[in-house]
């Protein structure tokens, strides 16, 4: 089923602007060579300054008379010697990660650095010419993924990197995946039940002096995909553990004491657009009313509050004994020792109504996802998309991607209150039933508009 959300928040048209893609000659060539081989890279249309996407299709023909057969070395081409194609009908060319040579690296910097000046203006130092880098890196990295269908989304998702045990690169490689999560839960995954809230009455006018985003409470992986979508604005980044300017120079870090209801005070129509997508999760049910009246209090009319809420137990005709016995004992204990509440899918409309935070416009979507993936749908070790059976793969893939961002997604609000070491999906037992009942867990995503 298509998203039936409307015009994703993250793409209004308006508001956001792809950058012109970067020219690259090798990709330029190939696909020159054969159109209708590099239809990905078409859909694509991008590729980011220091690695190129894994593209899918034909080898292209490769002309004996035109080609340096050094050069065709050397970029990792095809032999052209026989001029033949290989004998799959599509060929997974797997460029990501692939060292340069130091002579293409050092143009490649230079390119870069001059798109910075371009877009930015001459850069004083060093410092300032690393930061707005990275700030470019990271807009690329949104391109690419506006430009991604559910099999590059899912392939991106998968942790190819879980033998580096260096604790800096887990951390960024962490980053990188949350930013891709988010993406896909808030533009490729199929929802169900869009509630769009209209009373008939006209909706709100936003105060279009005020244009600034707080991220509260929110995780570094978060900030930073809320950083760079919104990278013309100023991101207010309120937690006990803020990032810094340092590395995102749209980021002003508010360091609270403790994540609590007492740490958020609020100017008055102060904010735009407020990120709180794990508010459940991190502080008491009897005080997630009173976060919520403060962030409708900071909110200007028609700001927006984004809320993804999900519940720490899967649906309750769903789940098997065994799973529910280890979720009681490893999540649930936990969580009622300090008073999380465990439905906040329930509760939460009534609290955003009583603090005026469902007016016209409000969007409520709801996905669902299964809590096991059968094996026989997906390996979840290899990218998909080699099946023959085109319509059948598509299907898969999507499967595959709802369940991994689902499972991604509470890992990452309610993996902090697991006890024992593992999930769910590594008991082999809970796997086993979760399979057989086809259990199934479901979030919603909330855009919820702040009244007049």
């Amino acid at each position: 089923m298509a998203n039936t959300s409307p015009i994703p928040f993250f793409l209004n048209p308006e508001k956001y602007k792809l950058n012109p893609p970067r020219p690259q000659s090798q990709l330029a060539a190939l696909n020159a060579s054969d159109p209708n081989s590099w239809k990905a890279l078409d859909d694509w249309g991008y590729n980011p300054p220091q690695t190129l996407l894994p593209i899918r299709g034909k080898l292209p023909e490769v002309a004996e008379e035109d080609e340096d057969p050094e050069a065709e070395d050397k970029e990792g081409q095809a032999d052209g010697e026989d001029d033949t194609t290989p004998p799959e009908a599509d060929v997974l060319l797997e460029l990501i990660g692939a060292e340069h040579e130091e002579n293409e690296e050092e143009e490649d910097d230079e390119e870069t650095l001059a798109e910075v000046d371009d877009m930015f203006g001459p850069m004083d130092n060093e410092d300032d010419n690393a930061t707005y880098l990275d700030m470019l890196v990271m807009q690329r990295e949104i391109e690419k993924m506006a430009q991604s269908d559910p099999e590059m989304v899912l392939f991106r998702l998968q942790d190819r990197n879980a033998k580096n045990t260096d604790g800096e690169f887990q951390e960024s490689v962490q980053m990188e995946q949350r930013r891709w999560m988010l993406w896909a839960i808030y533009n490729v995954i199929p929802t169900f039940e869009v509630e769009v809230v209209t009373s008939g009455s006209s909706s709100p006018k936003k105060n279009s002096k005020i244009d600034k985003i707080l991220a509260l409470f929110e995780t570094h992986g978060t900030t930073s995909f809320i950083a760079t979508v919104h990278h013309d604005l100023l991101v207010h980044h309120m937690s006990p553990n803020p990032l810094t300017m340092d590395a995102y120079p749209n980021v002003e870090p508010v360091s609270v004491p403790s994540v609590s209801s007492m740490a958020v005070s609020l100017a008055a129509q102060s904010f735009s657009s407020v990120y709180c997508l794990s508010l459940p999760a991190l502080i008491p049910w009897f005080n997630i009313f009173k976060v919520i009246e403060k962030i409708a209090e900071g909110l200007v009319p028609g700001g927006l509050l984004h809320l993804i809420i999900i519940d720490p137990l899967p649906l309750s005709s769903t789940i098997g004994d065994y799973t529910r016995d280890w979720l009681e004992e490893y999540l649930v204990m936990n969580t009622d020792e300090k008073w999380l509440c465990k439905t906040p899918n329930t509760q939460i409309t009534r609290w955003l109504r009583n603090a005026g935070l469902l007016a016209d416009g409000s969007v409520v979507r709801k996905a669902r996802f299964m809590a096991v993936t059968d094996e026989q749908e997906l390996p979840a070790d290899e990218r998909p998309g080699l099946d023959q059976n085109g319509e059948r793969k598509e299907d898969r893939v999507l499967t595959a991607l709802q369940d991994t961002v689902g499972r991604m997604l509470w890992r990452d609000v309610w993996g902090r209150h697991l006890t024992g070491g593992k999930f769910w999906w590594e008991d082999p037992l809970c796997v086993q039933e979760c399979v057989e009942r086809k259990t199934t867990f479901e979030y919603t995503i909330i855009d919820a508009v702040r009244a007049a």
